[in-house]
């Protein structure tokens, strides 16, 4: 379709599309409120020789409740540089939900993801792949009580995917899988097959 213009533009108006993502959202959030709600949760990792403390703040618009930031706490500088880095760039996502609905699922999952070269370590009931994975599990639990996400027991297709691994005879890391029909390691390179 085209169309004929037979005079001059004199002005230009933008329109915009006032319609959010989601449409249960109405209210874009211009800033941060002065209070929030929120809950601290205790991480203590075989990892590292300080517990994180995670808190993640939530905020209500027509009574449904949004995650809005995160801040992790250490005494332990050690981590310092990725933790400030991680908090700012979920805190960021969380407005985007609560302002306009993004989905916020796909933070657990990648987080979950991520797999440290030493292979992790063991909690009672299960294998933990590195220290930002068991921080994407906290998440998970956060989001799942505020009714953010539905469990969708994530964890059984994380815990799948590890039994696919196995500990590298070579250096230790749980990093071996089949690979062409070799067991090969993922971190140092060790093939059973030479």
């Amino acid at each position: 379709m085209s169309i004929i213009l037979d005079k001059k533009i004199k002005t230009i108006k933008l329109v915009k599309d006032e319609q959010p993502i989601n449409n249960k959202i109405t209210t874009k959030i211009k800033k941060r409120p002065s209070d929030l709600i929120g809950t601290t949760y205790k991480l203590q990792s075989p990892l590292t020789e300080h517990a994180l403390y995670i808190t993640i703040n939530h905020i209500e618009i027509d009574n449904v409740k949004y995650p809005f930031e995160i801040f992790i706490n250490s005494k332990s500088l050690e981590h310092q540089q990725w933790i400030i880095t991680l908090t700012r760039l979920i805190s960021a996502i969380f407005r985007q939900h609560a302002s306009y609905g993004i989905d916020v699922s796909f933070i657990i999952s990648e987080l979950r993801s991520v797999f440290d070269p030493n292979g992790g370590y063991q909690l009672k009931h299960r294998r933990v792949p590195s220290l930002v994975s068991e921080i994407g599990d906290i998440i998970e639990t956060h989001l799942i009580k505020l009714g953010t996400i539905e469990n969708h027991n994530i964890l059984s297709v994380i815990s799948e995917k590890q039994s696919q691994f196995r500990e590298c005879p070579s250096c230790n890391s749980i990093s071996l899988a089949m690979l062409d029909g070799c067991w090969t390691c993922n971190s140092c390179g060790y093939s059973k097959c030479g």
